[in-house]
């Protein structure tokens, strides 16, 4: 180890446990030596590996072995320092496994990693806190109450070595002592910067109450000399925290409330733009009487909304009164939320000047989200009031005279009728910009020629994408032609960048195409092809419409074997021109759709919408889809697919009306026999994925079988060789049972 390299680093990982347990002193010598080195080779372990199925932490046998070093108490303090030590060579992932969780393990109260005392414990932390400030301040906030469920696994034990003491059993009063000595400690580190602070505010209602008033000392302390935004960040936190207190049951403790008043007050910024900014930085915001009073009924959600606004408007009054009018546009620019500071300058109920000037402000100023947001919000709300007249005063001031300006302008408006309106009133650059651009807004009161007037110069601009989003919510608003248009559009691949349609929404649009008499199966039915993968991923299906794909494919062999060429090869693999002509990229394309398509098949040919099989029907197409099937070489996964979707059927259906006669009969005909066995495959496959307890053993495979043998006495005289296959189903699912049972008596003898 002693000048080890990464890779012999690497290497040696695995031996780590018995290095340290075959020499601790020496293992330990190395380890610190290492960690005082300027770029530890060590680094090479402290990481991950990726793998197909699973990863590695590298770290992991390096952490254990320190951990069985430390139950030792002559060892602890060592193994402490370098735990600390290792926390600079931290990597941030998903494993749990980490020198931080190593360094909380070792001090936990009330769950001992070594033979020391709970007081030993705490003073050697405090020995190492002005080494590892920060790693220590991490082990003292897990230390104190109230911090989460106390769950955790015991640390690595020394596989040879014996402890010379015995480990001391945890008490209550140790657990209580170690929150009290971890919450001095907190605070014994003082004075604290910033990002400490903000750790101890997270913290405050759980530090112990002698220590609360040395912490607020500490905030009044730090906020004298800190800058505005420093203190408002901390404030806002502080203030997140009182909420939270607001949600929780139980009598408040005046002691700490008092506290975080005077912490409140003791980071409230001198600049009123530092000092309001946390209203605007969410749509959705809360201070402890508000939450109080919704708490209690005292508001509606009206009266919630409307304090807010108030509470905002007066945050701008403010900032105006002590800064001037011109600090405000900067302020809003400064947001997480511009939008909102658009609200409270331009309400819908302001004069044309007003919405003019910040208009005005905004085109001014250099295009950025911030200032997009902030002119969206007061172009819309400016269509409340009088848009047309908002322009004439932009045009008066030669603000909309730039072509840039003008597009600008155009790509902001309003996505209504006030909107395309006074966009198609200022020329065709600025209407062309307003269409390729604006995402439409339709209510319950939109009238019908509006909306079908937006879908048509969206579809005109070639944005059908868009479009459908515009409708999904109000499809009866667009006759069944129009839907049928955006839905073609969307299918020939328009508007690649646009938001695609949801699996819901497509299932109703085409459920209003199927009600429509002017519109055939046919046409909806090679319409829902492109969309199969959404409406029928992996054969999953959300919605009770039977698709027309399924219908028609219940009608046509022709297509299940068209589809069957385009998910599969021929059984002897000979060459096919036509599929050839191809591109990989098309072959892949058609593969997938006629997957999904038919793993999501489950309306059975001949069967009508109560569940009864016309025999005629049902058995001519049977014979149709083999042949074709044979003649183009795919017999095998025809039957594969015919069988499951049977076993599909057979699923539904209750178990004293199995499946009909006709089914029952075809499948017991002589040449069906590789369609029995695909269909005893797909019975298995029906079934699905299975939950139990951990102790139930086979049961629900017992009784499978045992109702599989019932329906073989039950055919077996009508139909023998179906009877046979319904056997073998019944022997499947009894070995099944045997497996489960020896895995549950396995896992019962062992269970704790």
């Amino acid at each position: 180890m002693r000048g080890a390299d990464q890779e012999r680093w690497l290497s040696i990982r695995g031996h780590l446990r018995t290095l340290a347990e075959a020499s601790p002193s020496a293992f330990l010598d190395c380890l610190e030596a290492e960690i005082r080195e300027p770029e530890p080779a060590i680094r090479a372990i402290m990481g991950t590996t990726e793998g197909l199925v699973s990863g590695e932490c590298l770290r992991t046998n390096l952490l254990w072995a320190l951990e069985l070093l430390a139950w030792h108490p002559v060892h602890f303090s060592r193994v402490a320092e370098i735990v600390f030590g290792l926390r600079r060579l931290e990597v941030e992932d998903n494993w749990s496994n980490s020198p931080k969780s190593t360094a909380r393990s070792l001090f936990r109260a009330w769950l001992p990693a070594t033979a020391l005392s709970a007081a030993e414990r705490m003073a050697a932390l405090r020995r190492l806190s002005g080494q590892f400030r920060h790693a220590v301040m991490d082990v003292c906030i897990s230390l104190l109450p109230g911090g989460g469920p106390s769950f955790a696994s015991r640390t690595a034990r020394p596989q040879w070595r014996a402890l010379d003491a015995e480990v001391p059993s945890p008490t209550n009063a140790d657990v209580r002592a170690a929150a009290v000595e971890a919450s001095r400690l907190l605070l014994d580190l003082a004075p604290f910067e910033k990002l400490e602070l903000e750790q101890l505010l997270e913290v405050a209602t759980r530090i112990h109450s002698d220590d609360l008033s040395r912490l607020v000392i500490e905030v009044e302390s730090w906020s004298a000399t800190a800058t505005d935004e420093d203190k408002a960040d901390l404030r806002h936190n502080l203030r997140r925290r009182d909420v939270l207190r607001a949600y929780q049951e139980g009598e408040e403790d005046e002691q700490l409330a008092a506290a975080l008043r005077r912490m409140e007050e003791a980071l409230s910024p001198q600049s009123p733009t530092a000092r309001h900014r946390w209203l605007f930085e969410n749509s959705h915001v809360e201070w402890r009487a508000l939450v109080e009073d919704e708490g209690n009924g005292r508001l509606s959600w009206q009266e919630r909304n409307a304090l807010v606004e108030e509470r905002r408007r007066n945050a701008i009054d403010e900032i105006r009164e002590q800064l001037g009018d011109q600090a405000v546009f900067p302020f809003a620019l400064s947001v997480k939320q511009p939008e909102l500071v658009a609200q409270v300058l331009v309400p819908q109920d302001a004069a044309v000047d007003t919405a003019t000037h910040w208009v005005s402000a905004a085109l001014r100023t250099e295009a950025n989200d911030q200032s997009s947001a902030f002119l969206r919000q007061l172009l819309w709300s400016a269509g409340w009031i009088d848009l047309a007249a908002v322009v004439a005063g932009l045009e008066a001031q030669g603000i909309l005279s730039s072509e840039v300006e003008r597009l600008r302008f155009a790509e902001h408006l309003p996505g209504r009728s006030i909107g395309w309106q006074v966009a198609e009133s200022l020329g065709e650059d600025v209407a062309s910009a307003f269409w390729n651009s604006a995402s439409i807004h339709i209510w319950d009161d939109t009238p019908s020629d509006e909306v079908e007037y937006a879908v048509t110069k969206l579809l005109e601009y070639q944005r059908p994408r868009s479009a459908f989003s515009a409708v999904s919510l109000w499809r009866n608003k667009l006759p069944a032609n129009r839907l049928l248009d955006i839905l073609q559009a969307v299918a020939r691949g328009e508007e690649v960048e646009g938001p695609f349609p949801s699996s819901y929404n497509l299932d109703e649009v085409f459920q209003l195409l199927d009600e429509d008499e002017a519109i055939s199966d046919d046409q909806i039915a090679n319409l829902e092809l492109p969309f199969v993968k959404l409406l029928c991923s992996y054969g999953h299906r959300d919605h009770e419409r039977t698709l027309a794909l399924h219908r028609q494919l219940a009608r046509d062999p022709n297509l299940f074997v068209e589809l069957l060429c385009w998910q599969y090869h021929r059984r002897d693999g000979a060459d096919e021109p036509e599929r050839e002509k191809l591109s990989a990229e098309r072959r892949k394309f058609l593969a997938e759709l006629a997957y999904h398509s038919l793993e999501g098949w489950k309306k059975v040919p001949g069967c009508d919408e109560e569940g009864v099989v016309c025999p005629d029907e049902f058995t001519a197409w049977a014979d149709s889809a083999l042949r074709l099937a044979a003649d183009a070489d795919r017999k095998e996964v025809a039957e594969i697919h015919f069988g499951a979707l049977l076993a599909r059927m057979a699923r539904r259906r209750s178990w004293d009306d199995w499946l009909p006669n006709v089914i029952l009969e075809y499948l017991d005909r002589s040449d069906c026999a590789g369609l029995r066995e695909r269909f005893c495959m797909g019975v298995r496959n029906a079934r699905g994925v299975t939950t139990r307890g951990p102790y139930d053993g086979g049961e629900q495979e017992r009784r499978l079988a045992e109702r599989y043998r019932d329906l073989a006495a039950r055919y077996g005289n009508s139909h023998p060789r179906l009877s046979e296959s319904l056997i073998s189903i019944a022997e499947g699912y009894e070995w099944d049972a045997r497996r489960e049972d020896e895995q549950a008596a396995v896992g019962e003898r062992w269970h704790p």
